[in-house]
């Protein structure tokens, strides 16, 4: 059977048509979302669209700011919030909190201290600032400061940005927030691969639909906002995956924040391999005895599953990326039991600098870093079951007190001061 010809040039015709509507819509949209007009009606239009979504994102957000009054308490300083819109966040702070507004709409200034009056709370407006979060600096003009704010607050603008533009927006938090400041932020993410949420988010992406409503030029809803901020510098410190099914496009919202530790590797980062596991993994190729990451944090007299023993009665809970090394019986990396002249950026009197780790053979792109928990810990206060894989595999880890004489002596060479002081005391 043949089909005609006029019948094939109307089909073709017909989709020259809709593929000319898509394009002039497309270029439609640019143009008016780009408008000063728009801008102005957005920043007009935004309350509205916090109050419609104010039910679904009320207890996350309890949640993000759940403990940025006693965060605010140990470490005085201002807040930023950037991104801030017309100030959907104020009944989240603490009271009596001092907050910079930055935002890269200048409509937005008057409706935010509308807001702020109505909110009823003592929170005390310092500034607000029109400008870009890839630049905050302003350029000489009044802007947001090196070191000068406690913490960051960003709710739902991560999303928007490109990954360029999100590496330089977290080098600007990591640039303002004093040492030990805390970045809070809670974003959009993609829904699980191959589901409806999932398709249907690429559709509303690629159509710029989502976009226009947000007023931004790109919604990633399609990567894990957080390795971004994890392998640009901010540790982790905690991580918790929320799901509500209310929301047809947004299934999963991230609630985490980093803290600037001033501390840490540029060839590593924390990467979540799966669901609820963390690890510290390298973002190039490592070759042989590279300097990894300095071992630091807080002091104890006593052990705990976390800690790493550096001398009798004292054990060192890591924190930076040294937190996710995870232990391996055929690691790639091991410490040298020395302390670098390097300053302690934060303020707490029972954190230390203790050791250096090192890599021990070439590490590829992507890899974890790994170390052998048996040459630091003597007798583990929580024994485990490895899962490494390896053919070396010892299977439950207990500390080098429960090792073969064969398996410690294969391994002395590489012991901790305070190790190899524990077994000659009990040889």
């Amino acid at each position: 059977m043949s089909i005609e010809l006029p019948l094939v040039m109307g089909i073709w015709n017909a989709l020259l048509v809709v593929a000319s509507i898509v394009v002039v819509l497309t270029a439609g949209i640019k143009i008016v979302t780009s408008s000063s007009w728009y801008k102005k009606r957005f920043a007009q239009s935004q309350n509205e669209w916090v109050h419609l979504t104010r039910r679904v994102f009320d207890p996350l957000k309890r949640k993000l700011f759940s403990d940025l009054e006693q965060h605010l308490r140990s470490m005085e300083g201002d807040v930023l919030e950037i991104g801030i819109g017309p100030g959907s966040n104020f009944d989240y702070y603490p009271q009596g909190t001092s907050l910079i507004a930055v935002d890269s709409n200048p409509h937005v200034e008057e409706s935010l201290k509308r807001n702020l009056e109505k909110a009823g709370r003592k929170i005390y407006l310092k500034k607000f600032v029109a400008a870009s979060t890839e630049d905050m600096s302003c350029k000489g003009e009044i802007g947001v400061e090196d070191n000068s704010v406690a913490a960051v607050v960003c709710a739902k603008l991560l999303c928007n940005l490109s990954d360029l533009q999100m590496r330089k927006t977290i080098a600007e938090v990591k640039r303002v927030l004093m040492p030990g400041g805390r970045f809070y932020f809670l974003e959009h993410v993609a829904a699980k691969p191959w589901t409806c949420q999932y398709f249907l988010q690429h559709l509303v992406t690629k159509l710029r639909i989502w976009p226009s409503l947000y007023d931004a030029a790109v919604i990633k809803t399609l990567c894990p906002t957080y390795t971004m901020v994890a392998s640009n510098g901010c540790s982790l410190k905690r991580s918790r995956q929320i799901v509500h099914k209310k929301c047809f496009l947004h299934q999963t919202v991230y609630i985490q924040y980093g803290e600037q530790e001033g501390m840490h590797s540029e060839k590593l980062a924390v990467i979540e391999v799966k669901v609820n596991f963390l690890s510290c993994q390298a973002l190039e190729d490592i070759s042989a005895g590279s300097f990894l990451t300095d071992l630091w944090g807080a002091v104890k007299n006593s052990p705990d599953s976390h800690t790493v023993h550096v001398e009798k009665n004292k054990h060192v809970t890591p924190e930076g990326v040294m937190k996710y090394v995870n232990h391996s019986c055929d690691s790639n990396a091991k410490f040298i039991f020395e302390k670098r002249k390097v300053s302690f950026p934060t303020r707490s009197d029972n954190h230390e600098v203790c050791w250096h780790m090192v890599a021990t053979r070439n590490i590829k792109k992507g890899q974890g870093i790994t170390f052998d928990y048996n040459l630091t810990e003597y007798d583990m206060a929580e024994h485990f079951q490895c899962n490494c894989g390896s053919e070396k595999c010892l299977g439950e880890i207990k500390g080098f007190k429960y090792l073969t004489p064969e398996q410690q002596k294969s391994r002395a060479r590489e012991l901790s001061p305070v190790v190899t002081e524990l077994w000659e005391e009990n040889a």
